[in-house]
């Protein structure tokens, strides 16, 4: 007699009975199966819309009502540009706006490198998705102007 495993072969060897022997078997498998497609469902979903070959790009949100990009204060998202001044730039402008509501700086896809800047109030600072702020130390940036200086 030739022996068949799994479930198939189960089944070919007794047609008449159901290839799960209790209710209880066949209740733990399809609740494994909808746990399953549950996190499935989840990992694709996004804001209840299901997103196939990754997330669309979405104009940033208008939290303030002004909007200043960086690159429009001449900032290089290359992570080797130094933005410090692009960063100050877009905050006083910023800072001019405050009895009008503030404004937005979006800092766009990219890898910034900076020194420490300060912010002002009435202010948002919207990073967008694979936005990155480098910062860098004073000290550090003194040591570098010194050599290339030299």
């Amino acid at each position: 007699m030739v022996e068949n495993s799994g479930v198939l072969g189960w089944f070919l060897l007794n047609p008449k009975t159901p290839p799960f022997a209790s209710h209880k078997t066949l209740f733990a498998f399809l609740w494994v199966a909808a746990l399953a497609s549950l996190f499935v469902w989840q990992r694709n979903t996004i804001s209840g819309f299901l997103v196939l070959g990754g997330v669309p790009m979405q104009p940033p949100p208008k939290l303030r009502p002004v909007v200043f990009c960086l690159t429009e204060f001449g900032g290089v998202g290359d992570g080797v540009t130094l933005n410090t001044e692009a960063f100050e730039r877009g905050v006083r402008a910023i800072s001019k706006l405050g009895n009008k509501g503030g404004g937005q700086l979006t800092v766009p896809p990219g890898r910034w490198l900076t020194a420490p800047f300060n912010l002002t109030s009435h202010m948002t600072l919207f990073l967008a998705l694979d936005a990155v702020i480098l910062a860098i130390q004073v000290g550090f940036l003194l040591f570098f102007f010194q050599i290339s200086i030299q």
